[in-house]
């Protein structure tokens, strides 16, 4: 596996964990009491 390879990987790692992260913060953002 060449590094390139790798770069693009993690990149879409990274935008997957993203992605799924910020409904996330945004519902804990918007909801402080629950």
């Amino acid at each position: 596996m060449s590094s390139k390879q790798v770069v693009v990987m993690l990149a879409q790692l990274l935008s997957a964990i993203v992605a799924g992260a910020a409904p996330l913060v945004w519902a804990i953002a918007a909801h402080p009491g629950a």
